[in-house]
């Protein structure tokens, strides 16, 4: 079929799973958005259906801004904890650090 000249351009619409993998959340999240009146949805049917370009809008809409000096802190122990387990899992490739606290700075 050939395009024709003066049809207005496709609308993006997703599903709720779609919504869902793009939220990276469970569909239940979505429709607890939709019914709270956070997230605009339409029926078609008895399924809701979103515009992908509102979708941004909201996302962009609902990001907390992120202050300039604004520091992310690790608790040592847990890095510690993790470092082991992938040098644990990687035996005979990596060789073995028993104390990485020696390795960060003193306080």
């Amino acid at each position: 079929m050939k395009p024709r000249s003066d049809a207005t351009p496709r609308r993006r619409m997703m599903t709720v799973a779609d919504v869902a993998r793009y939220l990276n959340v469970q569909p239940g999240t979505v429709y607890k958005l939709i019914h709270k009146g956070s997230l605009s949805a339409f029926r078609v049917a008895a399924e809701y259906r979103f515009d992908k370009d509102e979708l941004e809008t909201w996302i962009s809409d609902h990001k907390e801004p992120r202050a300039e000096d604004d520091r992310v802190y690790v608790d040592v122990k847990t890095f510690e904890h993790s470092i082991d387990r992938v040098l644990n899992s990687a035996k005979g490739f990596i060789p073995l650090r028993s104390a990485w606290s020696r390795f960060l700075p003193p306080n």
